[in-house]
C-alpha cells in the first residue's frame, strides 16, 4: 500500500477540484452556489498566479479525496 499524497492541482484538474468543493457544499447542507458557479470560480482562480489548490489522495490507487 502506498502512502497518502498531496500535490498542487493543475488547471486540467479544475473539474476535480470543483467536484470536491461541491461535495463539501452539499455536506454543509447548502444548495448554492451552483455547480456551474463553483466550477467557474475554480477556473477563474487557476488564472491567478497567487492562488493554488492542493489535492490529496489516501494512496496512489485512489482518486483525489480532499482539496
Amino acid at each position: 500500500m502506498s502512502a497518502a499524497r498531496a500535490w498542487v492541482a493543475q488547471p486540467e484538474e479544475a473539474e476535480v477540484v470543483a467536484a470536491l468543493l461541491l461535495g463539501f457544499r452539499d455536506h454543509m447542507g447548502h444548495d448554492s452556489p451552483s455547480a456551474n458557479a463553483i466550477l467557474a470560480g475554480v477556473e477563474r482562480l487557476f488564472e491567478d498566479p497567487d492562488a493554488e489548490f492542493l489535492l490529496a489522495t489516501p494512496n496512489d490507487d485512489a482518486p483525489p479525496a480532499g482539496v
